[in-house]
This record gives structure tokens, C-alpha cells and sequence, in this order.
């Protein structure tokens, strides 16, 4: 996120967005019991729902 704040070239920028994608792709698909759409479904509801991030934050703590 730093590096695309940081350039003002928009074919970098989409480079860059791009390759962040894939990590976040990949990083989930590396975790067990949860899959891209899945998270992808849950990060929408977290977007729409204010309380829910916080509830998530102290689900994963336990």
C-alpha cells in the first residue's frame, strides 16, 4: 500500500495493485478452512456492517 501511495505513474500503480491482489489471494488460500470467495464474502459484510470488524478481531484472539 505504502509503494502505490508513494507513486503517481497509474501503469505502476495498477502493477502494484495488481500484485496485492494476488498476495491476498494467495494468503488466504494458504489458510485452512476458508477459501478466496469466502473471504471475499465476509470482507463485503464487514464493509457494510460497522461492529462486525471488531467482533471478527475478538474471534480471532481466542
Amino acid at each position: 500500500m505504502q509503494k502505490i501511495q508513494q507513486t503517481s505513474d497509474a501503469a505502476e500503480v495498477q502493477t502494484l495493485e495488481e500484485e496485492a491482489k494476488i498476495r491476498k489471494v494467495e494468503a488466504v488460500d494458504a489458510t485452512s478452512g476458508i477459501d478466496a470467495d469466502r473471504f471475499v464474502e465476509i470482507m463485503t459484510i464487514a464493509q457494510n456492517d460497522s461492529d462486525l470488524p471488531a467482533r471478527i478481531v475478538e474471534k480471532l484472539k481466542k
